[in-house]
């Protein structure tokens, strides 16, 4: 009975150090080495790896499992939220004489079961995973081996998403417009940096554009957008996706190759009865990052006010005449001349008159006005243009001619003063117009 026990315990002990013998040569002798084949990733496109699992010794081993469960993995996203790594992954497999790759999906996480790894052979899997779209920070990746006698980590790969370097401008080809004109806008990015920019988004948004029109009131600054076209230098550069006519520029999946561009000319017309400043900006977005272009101002072009006054009879008057003043206020410019103040002060003329009409003061001369009655109206006024006279009825009598008005560029208006003057008015009458802008040009 002793030496039965004596016996099992021996045979026990020398199992055990066979299992550790062959564990230590299968650690020594295995190796597991996971490859990055791309230096950095990019949303939504795919990475790859190889998976080297070599067998450095020189025995057969069989009943090896490898695993790399990439879809499992998670990044963050520019929120600092935990995301999915990837979306989808393949894996393919090659192997060295005598080796086999297992049982595994091709098309999902590897899970290769029965590997089989001949004396010094290698069996290498081939992995392509698609980077999911809200992964922003490193994604890092590992495999693993194990079998009934050991436990293997390869070594932990990380990878950084593209760095996107860029700047965009803005430029018009005028900084002047005319009322229903066109203007002509170019918006430009390039690539500054390191890796071709993918799904960028390229954005002007025309029709928030506003600025205001002869009425004082805010409008749309276009009334159409003509064309948008693209142009881009660079391999595999494009100006993505985006509506020709508008009503905004709204490029998506724009691409610029390393050291490229993407320009986009747009061309509008002028909505024909604005009078403001039109101010405006692009935008692209990369990589979740906004950048926006230079600011563009693009000013209403000037006016050109020219007054002329005429008076009937001109010839010397008699009392009791009825005078015929024609007024006419015209735009020869390529702007509107908003906001302009047309003056003739016909109740602060002052002149000698023979007596005011009373018995007491029949031989003594004094001064005043040599009208008895006058009427203004408003005789022509362009068809885009605006008087205040003209909106509150279009005449007025006993009053000064003080009227605002804005005139389109080659239009006018015209006034008819009609005033009759006193039976005792002596001398000459002498008068003038005047016409002032907003800002205190007198003409």
């Amino acid at each position: 009975m002793l030496s039965r026990i004596w016996f099992l315990l021996l045979s026990s002990l020398i199992t055990s150090l066979v299992l550790m013998s062959t564990q230590a040569f299968a650690n020594e002798a295995i190796s597991i080495n996971l490859l990055s084949n791309d230096k950095v990733y990019d949303n939504e496109q795919m990475i790859s790896y190889d998976l080297v699992v070599k067998n450095n010794g020189g025995k057969l081993v069989k009943g090896l499992s490898v695993t790399a469960g990439l879809l499992d993995i998670k990044s963050l996203d520019i929120d600092g939220k935990s995301v999915n790594a990837f979306t989808s992954m393949s894996v393919e497999a090659t192997v060295t004489l005598g080796s086999q790759a297992g049982d595994f999906n091709p098309y999902g996480n590897l899970n290769a079961k029965e590997v089989v790894l001949a004396e010094g052979g290698t069996v290498t899997y081939h992995i392509e995973a698609k980077v999911s779209l809200a992964a922003a920070q490193e994604i890092e990746v590992a495999a693993q081996l194990a079998s009934s006698f050991l436990t293997l980590e390869s070594n932990l790969v990380s990878t950084s998403r593209a760095l996107y370097q860029f700047e965009m401008s803005k430029s018009a080809d005028s900084l002047l417009y005319s009322p229903g004109g066109k203007v002509s806008f170019v918006i430009r990015v390039n690539n500054t940096g390191e890796w071709k920019i993918r799904n960028a988004l390229v954005e002007d948004k025309l029709s928030g554009i506003t600025a205001e029109d002869i009425l004082g009131n805010k409008i749309a600054a276009f009334s159409t957008i003509d064309n948008i076209t693209a142009t881009t230098q660079g391999q595999g550069s494009s100006g993505g996706s985006f509506e020709a006519h508008g009503p905004d520029l709204q490029a998506r999946d724009v691409v610029i190759a390393k050291g490229g561009w993407v320009e986009y000319q747009i061309t509008a017309t002028v909505a024909d009865t604005l009078v403001g400043e039109i101010l405006n900006y692009a935008e692209v977005t990369a990589h979740d990052e906004l950048q926006r272009s230079n600011l563009v101002v693009i000013e209403p072009a000037q006016a050109n006010v020219v007054i002329t006054k005429q008076v009937s009879p001109s010839a010397a008057y008699q009392v009791g005449d009825t005078f015929n003043y024609t007024v006419k206020v015209e735009n020869t410019g390529q702007g509107i001349a908003h906001h302009y103040r047309v003056k003739d002060s016909i109740g602060s003329i002052v002149v000698e008159l023979a007596n005011n009409g009373l018995a007491q003061y029949q031989q003594q001369n004094i001064s005043g006005s040599p009208f008895k009655t006058w009427k203004i109206e408003v005789q022509q006024l362009g068809d885009h243009s605006v008087s205040a006279l003209m909106t509150s009825g279009g005449t007025a009598s006993e009053q000064d001619l003080n009227d605002l008005i804005s005139l389109y560029p080659n239009e006018s208006v015209t006034y008819l003063i009609s005033a009759t003057s006193k039976a005792v008015a002596i001398s000459d009458i002498e008068n003038t117009a005047s016409v002032t802008s907003n800002i205190g040009n007198r003409q």
